[in-house]
């Protein structure tokens, strides 16, 4: 089964984070950097149950390369990717917070 992926706004500026973060070092690592997160999320759309839940039915898919977790839900045929977030931020702390300001349990549309 193939996946529809969704990705909010707040999910893409995520992803605007790190590639601007990553294009202040050098612009080819940024572009290596936006590859990784394409193929990851294509990964995640071809076998998204290959990655267990983690919490509060969110899955986790790591990159290879750099150190970003990408947390999604899956509901019916569609991913809804909700975090794409450095790992080695103090995110634990966050991560209730940051439930909550999403709202995790209601699909991002």
């Amino acid at each position: 089964m193939r996946y529809k992926i969704s990705v909010p706004d707040e999910t893409q500026l995520d992803i605007r984070e790190g590639s601007e973060y990553y294009s202040k070092i050098f612009e080819a690592l940024n572009q290596k950097f936006l590859s990784e997160i394409i193929n990851t999320i294509e990964i995640i759309r071809v076998n998204p149950l290959h990655h267990q839940i983690r919490y509060k039915k969110i899955r986790i898919a790591f990159t290879e390369i750099f150190p970003y977790g990408i947390h999604f839900i899956i509901s019916n045929e569609t991913i809804y990717i909700y975090f794409v977030c450095y790992i080695l931020k103090d995110f634990i702390n966050n991560q209730s917070s940051l439930i909550t300001q999403r709202k995790v349990f209601r699909p991002c549309t």
